[in-house]
């Protein structure tokens, strides 16, 4: 899938549910940190058992949670939700996969990145 127009990072982060306590300069170092990831309709975002090393914003589409061994949707995560947050506190897999159920547009904060943003930026990381 060709990359989509960029988003206002700073934007869709504000409608993150997870996100709703931040201040407008707690968002904008997020945004700063967050890489964009298209993911295209029908493809995974990330399947079970694959190293969890991010959090995931939703910020355009939709996709679905489903078992490791496949079967019924156990979820739909959209725009405002995240995935993966634990990943930023401990080494892990995904226990479910995720499918795009449209085209998929996420915001993305490495382990990395988050790791960094403690030592700059503690309050946020907090």
């Amino acid at each position: 899938m060709p990359q989509a127009e960029p988003l206002d990072k700073p934007a869709a982060l504000r409608s993150a549910l997870l996100l709703r306590e931040f201040t407008d300069v707690g968002l904008k170092i997020l945004a700063e940190l967050a890489e964009q990831r298209s993911v295209g309709q029908g493809t995974f975002a990330f399947k079970a058992g694959d190293p969890s090393d991010a959090l995931s914003f939703v910020a355009r589409g939709s996709l679905q949670l489903v078992p490791r061994d496949g079967g019924a949707v156990l979820a739909e995560v959209a725009p405002g939700d995240s995935v993966g947050g634990m990943s930023l506190l401990v080494e892990g897999e995904h226990l479910l996969s995720a499918v795009a159920a449209t085209d998929v547009e996420l915001l993305q904060i490495s382990r990395e990145a988050f790791e960094g943003m403690k030592q700059t930026h503690p309050r946020t990381a907090l």
